[in-house]
């Protein structure tokens, strides 16, 4: 019998495809209810507000998770160094904004505006996937620092 001589590999410092899916799971169901052409409101402190169902079957704000999440991938785009146009992303921002404030006026959502916010989160996630891990941490760490002192200083 031969000995083999056991090399060490580099580290790989990319998510794992269990990290990826954990990463965006929020934002795919999110996605999904707005994808049934259905809203869901709820009263979240004190205001009726845009949610969506979470895999747990708890109800966040919409607006603030995609709010979160696009201001998360802007801080990712200056770290990194990438290009990534998330303009679709902001229209739903936009429409959820005005489905809040005047329900009985705003536009609806159409399966086009979440069709082209959605292949954006599929441009996010081939992305993501090319990333190192602890780097993206670290830069969403900053992010929820920074969303932490704007709701205080609010």
């Amino acid at each position: 019998m031969t000995k083999r001589k056991i090399t060490k590999r580099k580290k790989n410092n990319f998510p794992t495809l269990i990290e990826s899916r954990h990463a965006f799971e929020m934002i795919d169901q999110l996605m999904l209810d707005l994808a049934t052409g259905e809203v869901n409101f709820a009263e979240v402190d004190g205001f009726e507000q845009v949610v969506f169902r979470t895999t747990e079957g708890d109800y966040l704000p919409s607006l603030m998770a995609m709010r979160g999440w696009v201001s998360c991938w802007e801080r990712f785009k200056s770290g990194f160094g990438f290009q990534l146009n998330q303009k679709p992303l902001e229209i739903l921002i936009e429409q959820l904004e005005a489905l809040e404030d005047d329900y009985a006026n705003a536009q609806p959502i159409t399966p086009w505006q979440v069709h082209n916010a959605q292949h954006v989160i599929d441009n996010q996630r081939a992305i993501y996937r090319r990333l190192d891990v602890y780097q993206v941490r670290e830069y969403s760490r900053q992010e929820i620092e920074a969303i932490r002192l704007e709701d205080e200083a609010a």
